[in-house]
């Protein structure tokens, strides 16, 4: 296995709310209630304040928690489209609920300040009840591959990756997050000891973002390491 990049390809995104621009039309809404929560949460946790997020966080983790527990059919989703389109692939007779995306959004900042503090098992937990509330949406996916990189499995990590990649292209909601997911795949694959894997990824992540610095110092490594590397003899 090849040592960690020099530039590693974290995943983390810029923390921000979105559960104000995700608003079904006429359907009841669980959670909606602590929008504003998790939005002055997500600005404390952005000025560095994490403690100060955490308790404001505290009491829509206990409710989201509470949800979750019920064994109801439920998800988060970005449009009206999104939930038709669950609904029909769960194949469900039952009703499903509707939570806002303030439930999966408030797991997902909990996760990040997990993550800043090194605190990888509990992030882990986070990110997964934020991708089992919101499954369209891709970048707690990216995410929880950052995190599977750093405790050391790289694999796994590269798996989360191309689910991501596969939402982002799929949901106009997610594109922002196409070349993060590349980049992503790129690192693990690095981390697999897959160099042309790798700069393929990194390539494809600059055709979707020209100029990145971040892929373009991983192709620099890449090549660093050919060159360290003796050709094999015919």
């Amino acid at each position: 296995m090849l040592m960690l990049a020099a530039w590693p390809a974290c995943a983390q995104v810029e923390i921000r709310t979105t559960a104000v621009e995700r608003v079904p039309s006429q359907k009841q809404v669980l959670g909606a209630q602590h929008r504003d929560t998790v939005a002055r949460a997500i600005r404390a946790a952005k000025r560095g304040e994490r403690k100060d997020a955490l308790a404001m966080l505290r009491p829509v983790a206990t409710y989201c928690d509470a949800l979750l527990q019920t064994g109801h059919a439920m998800v988060s989703v970005a449009t009206e489209e999104e939930y038709q389109a669950y609904v029909a692939a769960s194949g469900r007779d039952n009703p499903v609920d509707w939570v806002d995306m303030a439930c999966p959004e408030n797991y997902q900042v909990q996760a990040f300040i997990a993550v800043e503090e090194k605190r990888f098992d509990e992030a882990l937990a986070m990110l997964e009840k934020t991708i089992r509330l919101a499954p369209y949406w891709s970048e707690p996916l990216t995410e929880h591959g950052f995190v599977l990189n750093q405790m050391g499995r790289p694999a796994s990590g590269l798996a989360s990756y191309r689910s991501a990649l596969v939402l982002s292209r799929k949901h106009e909601a997610n594109k922002r997050a196409i070349a993060l997911a590349l980049r992503g795949i790129g690192y693990s694959q690095v981390e697999l000891g897959d160099l042309d894997g790798a700069e393929q990824s990194y390539k494809e992540s600059l055709e979707v973002e020209p100029g990145n610095t971040l892929a373009q110092r991983e192709l620099d490594y890449i090549r660093q390491q050919r060159e360290k590397t003796p050709a094999a003899k015919p």
